[in-house]
């Protein structure tokens, strides 16, 4: 896996025009009625695809200049609404209660004993040194194959996240600003839908990829 974030050119890409030609579906841009009804049925199934083209190309181009000028830190606190990350809490989670079948808090609490006991008072210092610790045993397996995947799977969860809220975003715009569709309460129920599914599924692939560093480390550990 040479690309880490070659999802941007199939997976992502492919989740966005569905999203975006649903959209158009809902906004009866795209309807059976009109690509074979009436006269000249060919030159309408002609315009159909070009004007759903057009919105196809301007949404997915926004959406990816969106994903290249979101730093991380915006990204991250679109998917955690500001709350800590999985790898700034990892220590004190795994240590406290453990539902990774892989390990158990014993195993834990004594391998990464002396960062545990070394926790900062202050909450925002200690995010900070926990994260710092887990990055520094992520740093030596970054390149393992089970710790490469869970990264992609959840950057590709992440930025199919945030591609949610800016088809959401350009929708919204399209709607009030140009005028180009009219509000539907169905396309925003269908917006809720998707950035509910994608964001579960950040946190918990988010949660997993951590996970996998500390299971690799402990694992190694056992064979020496």
């Amino acid at each position: 896996m040479n690309n880490i974030k070659d999802y941007r050119s199939e997976e992502l890409k492919i989740f966005v025009l569905a999203n975006v030609l649903m959209i158009l579906c809902i906004e009866k841009v795209i309807t059976w009625d009109r690509l074979i009804s009436g006269d000249a049925v060919l030159l309408k199934l002609i315009l159909v695809i070009i004007d759903s083209a057009v919105l196809l190309a301007i949404w997915y181009s926004f959406v990816y200049l969106a994903d290249a000028l979101f730093p991380t830190n915006i990204k991250n606190k679109i998917v955690y609404f500001g709350s800590p990350l999985p790898g700034q809490t990892v220590f004190t989670r795994l240590s406290t209660k453990t539902v990774d079948e892989r390990f158990t808090k014993e195993q834990i609490v004594e391998k990464y004993s002396d960062i545990i006991n070394n926790f900062p008072k202050s909450k925002k210092e200690k995010l900070y040194y926990e994260n710092c610790k887990w990055y520094s045993i992520y740093n030596m397996y970054r390149d393992k194959t089970m710790v490469l995947v869970s990264n992609r799977d959840y950057l590709l969860c992440r930025d199919m996240t945030v591609s949610v809220v800016v088809i959401f975003i350009l929708y919204f715009v399209m709607v009030f600003a140009f005028h180009v569709f009219e509000f539907k309460f169905e396309a925003f129920l269908y917006f809720v839908f998707a950035f509910l599914v994608t964001n579960l599924a950040t946190r918990q692939k988010g949660r997993r990829y951590v996970n996998n560093v500390i299971a690799y480390d402990l694992n190694e550990i056992k064979k020496l």
